[in-house]
C-alpha cells in the first residue's frame, strides 16, 4: 500500500507491505503439517492438524491468545490480547469436544515478564451461544452469552477483572432499517443507540453514544467498481468524504478529504494491491 497525504500544504508519503509464505504437507492417518511465515514477523508458525484438533507453535502475535473465545459487548472490557504482540513465542492447542470449541495457549514474554496462560471455550445450547475466556496473569475471566428474543439479536457480557457488564441488541425491521442499542456499566452512564438503513447501493448509519459521539456515515455504490462514502462527527464537528475505485485482481485506488473523523486530516490519495 502506498499513500500520500497533504495537510496544511505539507505532503507526507507513507507505504506499507507484507509478504507471507505458507507450506503444507499431508502426513499419515489424516494428519496435516504446515508452516506459515510472514516476513515482518520475527518467527514463523508451525502447526499440526487432524480431526482431533490443531497444535500451533511460533510467533505469539500470529497465534493469538486462547481467551479470544470471549467476545465483549460494546465498550465492555476485554483481555489484553494485544499483549501477545510483545511475546516472543507461544504455543496453542485448539480442539472440538462434544460440540464445544476449546483452546489453551501460553506465551513466553521477553524482559522477565511471566508467561500468560490463557484458556477459552465457546459453543451453543440450542438457540443460545456463549464464550468464555480466562487469563492466568490477571486471574480474571470473561463471559458472553447471546440469543434471539422477539426477533432481536441480544448479547450480554461480563468481565471479572473490572467487574463490569454490558448489554447490546440489534433488530432488523425487514424494510432496510436496523435498530441497535448498547449499555455498559463502566463508566457510569455509558449507553448508545443507532439506526441503520440500507437499500440498493445506498447505506446510512446514525449512532449516538452518551459518553462518545453522534456520528453519521453514508455509503453509495456508484457501480461495481466505484464506492463513494462520507461521514460526520457532530460532537467533534469533523467530517470526511472519500471515493474508492476497485481496479480488479486485488488492486484499488482511493482518495479522501477529512477534517479529523475516520480519515486522515487533509487530502489523501493512495493505492493498494494484493497478490
Amino acid at each position: 500500500m502506498a499513500e500520500y497525504t497533504v495537510n496544511g500544504g505539507t505532503g507526507t508519503f507513507t507505504s506499507s507491505w507484507s509478504l507471507a509464505f505458507s507450506a503444507t504437507q499431508e502426513l499419515n492417518n489424516g494428519v496435516t503439517a504446515g508452516l506459515d511465515y510472514t516476513v515482518l514477523n520475527p518467527l514463523p508458525v508451525g502447526w499440526i492438524e487432524s480431526s482431533m484438533g490443531k497444535l500451533s507453535v511460533g510467533d505469539a502475535d500470529a497465534i493469538g491468545a486462547a481467551s479470544d473465545h470471549y467476545s465483549a459487548t460494546q465498550n465492555v472490557g476485554d483481555f489484553a490480547a494485544g499483549a501477545y504482540t510483545s511475546a516472543s513465542v507461544a504455543v496453542r492447542a485448539d480442539a472440538s469436544l462434544g460440540g464445544f470449541d476449546v483452546s489453551i495457549s501460553d506465551a513466553d514474554f521477553s524482559g522477565g515478564a511471566p508467561a500468560d496462560l490463557r484458556v477459552g471455550v465457546s459453543g451453543t445450547f440450542g438457540a443460545v451461544d456463549f464464550g468464555l475466556g480466562y487469563s492466568q496473569v490477571s486471574g480474571g475471566f470473561g463471559m458472553n452469552v447471546g440469543t434471539m428474543i422477539g426477533g432481536a439479536n441480544v448479547g450480554v457480557s461480563y468481565y471479572s477483572p473490572t467487574g463490569e457488564f454490558g448489554l447490546e441488541a440489534d433488530y432488523d425491521m425487514g424494510n432496510g432499517i436496523t435498530l441497535g442499542a448498547f449499555y455498559s456499566s463502566l463508566p457510569v452512564g455509558d449507553y448508545g443507540v443507532s439506526v441503520g438503513y440500507a437499500s440498493g447501493p445506498l447505506s446510512v448509519d446514525v449512532a449516538y453514544a452518551a459518553l462518545g459521539s453522534t456520528t453519521i456515515d453514508m455509503g453509495y455504490d456508484l457501480n461495481d467498481a466505484v464506492t463513494l462514502s462520507a461521514g460526520y462527527d457532530a460532537t467533534a464537528a469533523t467530517a470526511y468524504i472519500a471515493a474508492d475505485y476497485d481496479l480488479g485482481n486485488g488492486a484499488s485506488v482511493y482518495g479522501s478529504y477529512g477534517t479529523g473523523y475516520d480519515k486522515p486530516v487533509g487530502i489523501t490519495v493512495g493505492a493498494s494491491i494484493e497478490f
